[in-house]
């Protein structure tokens, strides 16, 4: 085992493993664009029962 040259460094000396699992894309939707969206669609089915 080779020894880490800057021992008090945040980054490891160490190579990462390769990623075996699906290639990384970017979501449909931003977290907060889909909260945004499931509050307008609930604000609306609230607003219906309460009208009529």
């Amino acid at each position: 085992m080779s020894r880490d040259p800057h021992p008090h460094s945040l980054v490891s000396a160490r190579p990462e493993p390769p990623r075996t699992g699906l290639p990384s894309e970017a979501p449909l939707l931003s977290v907060h664009a889909a909260v945004v969206f499931l509050a307008a669609v609930v604000s609306v089915f609230v607003l219906r029962k309460l009208i009529g």
